[in-house]
């Protein structure tokens, strides 16, 4: 591997993983609350926590969306000369 290219491996990586924490966390949040409503409720149903993981995933691409692709397109910017 090149030593000009080990930089943007390492920034690419880490971008990659700034980018799915929205996304994740949500997902994490999700799972977590209908645990939560399902162990005090002693409601077992499994759509609710489906459901309810797949809406706020959603909801963090939604919100997350803009910022992950400005961030996606600086990144190809700058792997490309073009910024």
């Amino acid at each position: 591997m090149s030593p000009s290219l080990l930089p943007m491996v390492q920034e690419a990586a880490w971008l990659a993983l700034w980018l799915s924490a929205p996304v994740l966390v949500a997902g994490a949040l999700a799972g977590t609350l209908a645990g939560l409503l399902q162990g005090l409720t002693g409601w077992q149903e499994a759509t609710l926590s489906h459901v309810s993981r797949v809406l706020l995933v959603a909801a963090g691409w939604a919100a997350a969306g803009p910022w992950i692709a400005g961030s996606l397109r600086a990144f190809a910017q700058a792997a490309w000369g073009g910024g």
